[in-house]
């Protein structure tokens, strides 16, 4: 009975144990089956979020927006085209003659083109630009060329273009007013020069566009953005900017007074100029066929296709006739379709 009994133990032993290792397993296998279950849909959100970290479009919805885009640059080449049939860069009556410059900028040369991707780049004060379309900078990658000239070591919108539309982009300032420019940002070149005009003697700073873009090794490309920023220097230097082996996009250029005759210079400078204002300088008082310099300048580069998108008074600076407004060109190539390029002159 002892035996028996004995041997019932030891059996009944052995089947709890077979139950318990039949369990472990069961839990085991279990554990291992919820954790890859579970853990799956882990996993596929955390691919799924690396994923969208540069979304790539679909068959079918990339042919949608390209068709989308599409369509909305020939509505605003629409709208363009229709603006421009109405347009004139001068006031009907004084027709761009010669006036005090607050008086000009005022009755004279409004934006002719809306540019509907616009965007400012820079500080929202002094210093901030608007630029037409700057996905246009950011798809030309390594190929993108700015030419900044004027700085007075102020990089804040150069540094906005490299860290808001393209970091890969080439960036020239032009400055020979500066010797040691101390704000200039990595990635940005400098050259202590200023901008001349067609012929500067030897051994001058200032150099000519031309030049300038055959000193770089740029001949035969294509300058996307050329900012201007010259203290005047515009009306004796604008012919070489059209007239340089290179093409020029997008023009950003603050201009300064540069609307008195200048046969007039000596009374614009004097302080009558102050008194008698408008009484001497005001609309259509003088004869409109005696052309200011800002005529010209404005003329030549409308007959370039160079169009007028933004108009900004800097306010800050200026001072009756001692006006500065920046102003942003975008240039069409062959003008607009259905549009000659005409001018109330």
């Amino acid at each position: 009975m002892i035996r028996l009994a004995s041997n019932g133990s030891v059996l009944a032993r052995s089947k709890r144990a077979r139950e318990i290792s039949a369990l472990l397993l069961f839990a085991a296998c279990f554990t291992l089956f919820t954790r890859y279950h579970l853990a799956k849909p882990v996993r596929a959100r955390v691919e799924e979020q690396h994923s969208c970290a540069q979304p790539k479009p679909t068959r079918s919805t990339a042919p949608i927006a390209k068709d989308v885009d599409a369509a909305f640059d020939r509505a605003i080449n629409a709208i363009n085209a229709d603006k421009l049939k109405r347009y004139a860069l001068f006031d009907t009556v004084s027709r761009g003659g010669t006036q005090r410059a607050d008086g000009w900028y005022q009755d004279n040369v409004e934006p002719a083109v809306t540019c509907a991707r616009e965007e400012r780049v820079g500080p929202a004060g002094e210093g901030g630009k608007c630029l037409c379309d700057p996905n246009r900078l950011r798809a030309r990658g390594a190929d993108g060329l700015i030419y900044s000239v004027g700085s007075f070591d102020d990089f804040s919108f150069e540094e906005a273009i490299m860290r808001d539309v393209s970091s890969a982009c080439e960036i020239h300032v032009f400055d020979h007013t500066v010797s040691n420019p101390r704000n200039k940002p990595c990635g940005v070149h400098f050259q202590p020069w200023g901008l001349g005009g067609a012929r500067e003697p030897d051994g001058s700073d200032l150099k000519s566009l031309a030049d300038v873009v055959v000193a770089l090794g740029h001949k035969g490309r294509t300058i996307d953005v050329l900012k201007i920023d010259c203290e005047g220097c515009e009306w004796s230097t604008y012919g070489s900017w059209i007239d340089a082996d290179v093409r020029v996009d997008e023009m950003l250029v603050e201009i300064h007074a540069g609307t008195i005759d200048s046969n007039l210079k000596e009374v614009h400078q004097s302080w009558l100029s102050l008194i008698v204002g408008d009484q001497l300088f005001g609309r259509g008082a003088l004869d409109p066929l005696r052309e200011p310099v800002a005529k010209r300048f404005f003329r030549r580069l409308h007959d370039e296709n160079f169009y007028i998108f933004h108009k900004e008074p800097n306010i800050k600076y200026s001072l009756l006739h001692k006006m500065c407004v920046e102003f942003a060109f975008i240039r069409f190539d062959g003008g607009i379709e259905g549009v000659e390029n005409s001018l109330n002159s």
